[in-house]
């Protein structure tokens, strides 16, 4: 390996310590501040308390001048007490500055996460934004601390107590100080390793969120299907080698305390010889040994800290890198520089010549051109695959095509905001979202400004009031993790009273009724009747049944547009309408006029 390649790692630790410093250190500068004087107060009375020692035992101990007892402990315990308020006021002050840099990274990563389109949310790890979210913004605060405690802290108690040394014996401290080159020196090469074995820890935690999540949201299918042993024997496999990572970092990081332990032995044992001959033959006094004994003896932590400070930051940059990752990679479908708001007319919804696809994957929509007309029911059937659900994601702007453009009132969606784009839609799907708040917020969640009294309306409307009232907890009733709490039709009537509160002009239903049981679909038929009035509604549906009465309906297959027309229209055309319509409405399969 050359030495650029060597320095490379240093370089790119340089650059996020840079960057951290850079975007946190101004905003916070005057608590900085405020904390490296109460840090400067405590290294000085550090270098206080070791001077006080020589006095102490030549004055007290040895010359036993007992005019001197009151003044020196008065002066021990105002060093002490001094020590101790000051140090107590630099960690208030750095506990708050980190607790709120913590807190805005988290919503400055929940921003970003928000900003994101479908695609990232296709392919993302939920373990890893939790990492992100938690040991990632954690880790911008421990830089921070970590930088500034070294500077203050650590760097001014060696200052103050090495001028205790000099002052006491400029021969000693010399020998002392021939230690420090040596022990950077021996912890270089631990650097490297640490960093490579914590990005491996941080990625087993990832691993170990993502599972629990699975087995928690699937546990139906692993409690059916006995699949506790294998969920079992993976997850703990997961966290076995995340322990043995972080165990390795653990002993790679301990390999510094037996060399600063060795190195430190070799210093004293070398002080105590050259002064211990010097005081044997009347050379030296013992008190200046005392105090400088002492002050050695209180470097050894700063100095210990600050020997690992390069080991201690190489691990915490492991999880700032994790954050500026993320927080740098490009969000989601943003809005054109002059987007102006959606004009909202009728609702008249068209896609022209749209080709879309999915990444690398075969395209999900080829040229294709379908017109919704406003204040009508539009159905999209067809196979799986067809391209219906593409057709929504596309209408929402969760995706843009690659060709061709959507179109609602004569305005193409890409050129207007995205926010009053969704402002005007309502969607509704088989398995509809609830949060796991209350269910009074769960249709709130369609109009935020709603007052009581259109909350309770929407839920009349939805046929849902009755069996929310019926519950002792009323609208206050928590609906559970995604709805847990409730069955499926009444997930569905709430999602209903939902999108009625929305009140918006286009209306998207994906198989909003096909995992029912006859009773709640009666119920939730009436409450979707309720909902279309008056708006351009378009509804995904693999029965065709539920689309019969439809204004018009469009048969899509492998990404095309094959057949528009009513239900009577398409069933005389002979063709692949004519063919479902008759597997599922009649015991008589129509063959395709092209067969004939």
């Amino acid at each position: 390996m050359n030495a650029k390649a060597k320095d490379k790692p240093q370089r790119d630790s340089l650059k996020l310590i840079h960057r951290v410093l850079r975007e946190n250190s101004r905003k916070y500068l005057p608590r900085y501040l405020l904390a490296f004087g109460m840090m400067a107060v405590v290294s000085g009375l550090t270098g206080a308390s070791a001077w006080i020692m020589k006095s102490i035992f030549n004055d007290v101990l040895v010359a036993r001048d007992a005019t001197l007892i009151l003044a020196l402990a008065l002066g021990v315990f105002i060093i002490y007490a001094g020590r101790g308020l000051a140090d107590y006021g630099q960690t208030v002050v750095m506990n708050s500055v980190g607790r709120t840099m913590v807190s805005e990274q988290q919503q400055r990563i929940l921003t970003h996460l928000l900003a994101q389109d479908m695609r990232f949310y296709n392919t993302a790890s939920v373990g890893h934004v939790i990492v992100i979210l938690t040991q990632g913004a954690e880790s911008i605060r421990s830089i921070m601390n970590l930088i500034l405690t070294s500077l203050g802290k650590d760097t001014l108690s060696l200052i103050s107590l090495g001028t205790v040394m000099v002052l006491m014996d400029p021969i000693l401290s010399a020998i002392a100080f021939v230690v420090t080159p040596a022990a950077l020196l021996s912890l270089g090469s631990i650097k490297k390793r640490i960093r490579s074995l914590g990005k491996l820890e941080f990625q087993g935690v990832a691993h170990v969120f993502s599972g629990v999540k699975e087995a928690m949201i699937g546990i139906r299918v692993v409690k059916s299907f006995g699949l506790e042993p294998r969920i079992l024997g993976e997850l703990n496999g997961v966290i076995d080698r995340a322990a043995k990572q972080g165990m390795k970092i653990g002993n790679l990081s301990a390999r510094s305390g037996p060399i600063m332990e060795a190195l430190v032995g070799v210093a004293m044992a070398a002080i105590i010889m050259y002064a211990g001959y010097g005081i044997a033959g009347g050379a030296r006094d013992a008190g200046s040994l005392l105090a400088f004994l002492a002050a050695l003896l209180l470097t050894y932590a700063p100095a210990k800290n600050l020997a690992r400070l390069h080991l201690s930051i190489e691990t915490t940059l492991i999880g700032v890198e994790m954050f500026y990752a993320f927080i740098d990679s490009p969000a989601g479908l943003q809005d054109v520089p002059d987007a102006k708001p959606l004009a909202i007319g009728r609702g008249d919804v068209e896609l022209r010549n749209v080709s879309f696809s999915y990444g690398d994957a075969a395209a999900a929509l080829i040229d294709t051109s379908i017109h919704f007309p406003a204040g009508k029911m539009s159905a999209l059937v067809g196979g799986s695959g067809a391209g219906k659900s593409t057709i929504f994601s596309l209408i929402e702007r969760f995706y843009a095509p690659q060709s061709g453009s959507v179109v609602i009132d004569g305005q193409d969606i890409s050129k207007v905001t995205t926010a009053s784009l969704r402002d005007n839609i309502a969607f509704v799907t088989q398995d509809s979202f609830l949060f796991e708040g209350s269910i009074y917020d769960n249709i709130r969640s369609g109009r935020w400004e709603a007052t009581e009294d259109d909350i309770i309306a929407a839920a009349k409307a939805a046929n849902a009031h009755e069996f929310i009232i019926a519950h002792p907890e009323g609208y206050q009733r928590v609906a559970g993790e995604g709805g847990a709490n409730l069955s499926g039709g009444q997930k569905q009537r709430i999602a209903i009273a939902r999108a009625m509160l929305r009140n918006a002009p286009i209306l998207l239903l994906d198989e909003a009724t096909s995992a029912l049981d006859a009773a709640s679909e009666v119920k939730v038929r009436d409450a979707l009747n309720e909902l279309m009035k008056g708006r351009t509604t378009i509804v995904i549906a693999h029965r065709l049944s539920t689309v019969r009465q439809a204004d018009i309906i469009h048969v899509m297959e492998a990404g095309r547009l094959i057949e528009s027309g009513t239900h009577e229209q398409l069933v005389k055309q002979r063709g692949i309408y004519a063919e479902l319509s008759a597997l599922q409405l009649t015991a008589d399969p129509v063959v395709p006029a092209a067969a004939e």
